[in-house]
């Protein structure tokens, strides 16, 4: 279970001057992430950095220097890939991430390479997912495509989903800028059409029933119907409506501090989703992120830190002398902690 909401900095002329996004990170065994900066070289285009699963170095999301973002999401029971492509350069879904931010400048640039054949996603096992599922399920997996679905975003904020079903694949425009797992977009899109009459506002006319009137209780009532539970068509609804009636900002300061409000809505504790009889898919929130897209800098905290910590790119590049760094994002302590290189 994921949520990713998008954040915008408008000017006087509604025109976009910052993008930020904020993410949750939810799964039912611990992904052990770190964050991974990659710098510019032979194999890579563009420097950027994100966080990793497993400590395979392989980035579920990130952003690079030139503002862009690609983040993946679990997609489970939807995903299909082909099993072979014809395109110049085919990954797996796990190095997809990567794919993008070392070779691409902005969401236009992907879509070309994904359009032109440049690159494609073929169906490739990776056995370190089902490993540590075998670890602590009961159920044992062989290894598998992990089933994945990705958002894209780039600093002038625009913002596209790529899926890949039994139907083919989608690649289409996200205006909504928000984002969580099953089903697929499109089914996501067209139910919210069920949740058409929520609003930020209030309707305070009493009602009049048995010559009884009837008046509601307080604030909030406009938003009655709101989901609140932690599956993914409801978490996208609900990240819509309370991203889409939340006062707009103008500064980049504002932006950040409306991305940790609205991403603390999807906080989700240890033991609030479980699966019975089973230590498997124990969901909790493991971290959450913030990046802020035009500077290709992350704001995050995790599960047992939840103390808001920075890391940049460009401070970890000039301060760096390896191509490829790691850092763990586990500190256990509620202070802030420098980032030491492993």
């Amino acid at each position: 279970m994921c949520t990713g909401i998008r954040t915008l900095v408008k000017n006087n002329e509604d025109k976009n001057e910052a993008t930020f996004f904020s993410r949750t990170l939810e799964f039912g065994i611990d992904v052990k992430s770190e964050i991974v900066f990659k710098s510019n070289s032979d194999e890579n285009k563009y420097d950027y950095i994100g966080f990793d699963v497993l400590g395979s170095k392989k980035l579920i999301e990130g952003c690079n220097e030139e503002g862009l973002y690609v983040g993946a999401f679990y997609f489970p029971g939807y995903a299909e890939y082909p099993k072979e492509s014809d395109a110049k350069v085919c990954v797996s879904s796990i190095d997809f991430v990567d794919y993008c931010l070392s070779n691409c400048s902005s969401v236009e640039e992907v879509k070309d390479k994904l359009e032109q054949k440049e690159v494609d996603i073929i169906s490739e096992d990776w056995a370190p997912l089902a490993d540590a599922f075998n670890k602590v399920c009961d159920e044992k997996k062989d290894a598998f495509a992990p089933p994945l679905h990705w958002i894209m975003i780039d600093k002038s904020g625009e913002t596209y989903v790529l899926e890949y079903t039994k139907n083919g694949r989608l690649l289409k425009n996200n205006s909504y800028g928000v984002f969580t797992n099953s089903p697929d977009f499109e089914w996501m899109c067209t139910n919210i059409r069920n949740y058409a009459s929520l609003s930020p506002f209030n309707d305070n006319k009493a009602i009049e029933i048995f010559n009884q009137k009837i008046n509601n209780f307080g604030q909030g009532a406009g938003m009655m119907g709101l989901p609140g539970d932690f599956t993914p068509p409801s978490r996208f609804i609900r990240a819509l409506a309370l991203s889409s009636t939340a006062k707009p900002v103008k500064s980049k300061k504002d932006a950040l501090n409306l991305a940790w409000h609205l991403i603390d809505n999807f906080d989700i504790s240890k033991g609030n989703a479980l699966v019975k009889d089973t230590p498997c898919n124990v969901d909790n929130t493991q971290w959450v992120s913030v990046y802020d897209i035009n500077e290709a800098k992350i704001y995050f905290r995790d599960y047992n830190n939840p103390v808001i910590r920075e890391i940049s790119l460009s401070e970890v590049k000039n301060q760096c002398c390896s191509s490829e760094v790691s850092f763990s994002i586990d500190s256990g302590e509620p202070k802030f902690q420098k980032f030491i290189s492993k």
